[in-house]
């Protein structure tokens, strides 16, 4: 409202506001260059504002559309609700069509409590599939869904309540039920659930611009751009936060789904290498007749043995190469003997200093070795093998050769090469078959770290 007083005047001024509600009326006094200057600066600062939004909105919006998760169309809900709360708290949307004719469904000033609890309705919802509070903490999970259900069996009273004791309602509830849900986040937080940490970030920054607002509005703090429209910063960022928890959330499915696709994949190697092999020597053994069938239990014993070992090689920890490799020779050299393949082993003296590695690259290493042997039985009608493990500067290499009909042109379809050459692969290594007239070798080479003698 445009008002001229000249130099070393006074005028006085009568302002009367009516309203049908509790409202904030703030006084400015300024010129007219400043009063443009500010005016100007708010309209950038509401259009970025609402352009977030509008990006949190879309991008999140095509994303569940994608990947097909509640937790997305809760989101977009909330950010609609909370857009809508926006709006109405800063005077953008005073001329909705129908808000200000007589016997209008929806009152003004009941606008703004109904989309608070339009939102409080959606951040449970999000806050339940985000968390999944249904399986992390079934009690806390009950407690948001009672909010919920509140929040639902409310909404309608906005037409039968006064303005004051609707608002009342709605705030008191919007209190205790972002409570709890702010309790949930730190309670799942602490048990180290990830989205927790994310909400827990994202309500905290929320609660800290909220409270820089209100200290503003009461005279706590100074009156500038950023204490004025902290609300608005915390908004953005609370959307922004939770939308990376998400995103964070879908990419651990994806690891998690991979991480389980790899074990099944693993199994099914172990087993195919393991117990498979320890099958191939017992069919062998039957086929010879009576003379070999004495050793069947105890092949079949290994298998079982093998079927053990399998179960318990879940989890990642350190193991001994080299005794492993003299496990190995301890427990096949009389089985492959009883078949018919004698079999000389060379471990060189450098291997003593080989250190630990993991688990699950010794395993490699082991079940090539062992579908080599179950190669030479099945197929190459050998007499004599050996096995030659050395270990030069930072390469691990094992050969394993025979005296059989060598490796045919084409070699049978099976599970068995392959799967050598992709444990090889996973090993970083380098897997070569070489065949001939007079036998074939399977050697491998794989990078391991420098030696470091054992104490």
């Amino acid at each position: 409202m445009p008002i001229e007083v000249e130099a070393g005047a006074t005028k006085e001024l009568l302002i009367r506001v009516q309203t049908t509600g509790p409202h904030a009326v703030a006084l400015n006094i300024e010129s007219w260059p400043a009063f443009y200057a500010r005016t100007t600066r708010q309209q950038f600062w509401y259009g970025g504002f609402y352009g977030v939004l509008g990006v949190m909105l879309v991008y999140n919006l095509i994303i569940g559309a994608w990947v097909r998760q509640r937790a997305y169309l809760y989101y977009v809900l909330y950010t609609l609700a909370v857009g809508l709360m926006a709006a109405l708290m800063l005077g953008h949307a005073r001329q909705l069509v129908g808000m200000e004719a007589p016997g209008a469904l929806l009152r003004f000033q009941d606008a703004l409590p109904v989309s608070l609890l339009f939102a409080h309705l959606f951040q449970g919802l999000f806050v339940r599939e985000l968390l999944s509070t249904r399986t992390h903490a079934p009690m806390i999970d009950r407690v948001l869904v009672l909010f919920i259900l509140v929040a639902v069996f409310t909404l309608p009273l906005f037409a039968v309540l006064p303005h004051s004791e609707f608002g009342k309602l709605v705030t008191i509830q919007n209190l205790l039920g972002s409570g709890a849900a702010l309790y949930a986040g730190v309670v799942l937080s602490r048990r180290g659930i990830r989205a927790a940490h994310f909400y827990v970030i994202a309500v905290g920054g929320m609660l800290l611009t909220t409270s820089i607002a209100q200290a503003a509005a009461l005279g706590l703090l100074p009156a500038n751009f950023f204490t004025q429209n902290a609300w608005q910063v915390g908004a953005c960022f609370d959307l922004a936060v939770l939308s990376l928890a998400l995103a964070d959330r879908v990419n651990s499915e994806r690891r998690e789904r991979e991480r389980l696709v790899a074990e099944r994949r693993n199994l099914v190697q172990d087993l195919h290498d393991g117990v498979g092999g320890q099958l191939v020597n017992a069919l062998a053994l039957a086929e010879r007749g009576s003379a070999d069938v004495s050793s069947l239990p105890d092949t079949l014993r290994d298998a079982m043995n093998e079927l053990r070992w399998a179960m318990d090689l879940a989890g990642p920890r350190e193991a001994d190469l080299l005794m492993m490799l003299f496990s190995f020779r301890e427990r096949y050299s009389a089985r492959l003997r009883d078949q018919g393949l004698a079999v000389d082993w060379f471990f060189e003296d450098a291997l003593a200093n080989l250190p630990p590695m993991d688990a699950a690259r010794s395993i490699d290493i082991i079940r090539i070795l062992q579908e080599a042997f179950a190669n030479i039985v099945k197929h190459s009608q050998a007499r004599c093998a050996n096995v030659r493990v050395s270990w030069e500067g930072d390469e691990l290499s094992m050969a394993v050769s025979d005296d059989g009909v060598g490796i045919p042109p084409s070699p049978p379809h099976g599970r068995g090469l392959a799967n050598i050459q992709e444990r090889a692969e996973r090993l970083g290594g380098k897997l070569t078959l070489q065949g001939g007239q007079h036998g074939s070798t399977v050697s491998l080479r794989i990078p391991v770290g420098q030696p470091s003698p054992r104490g």
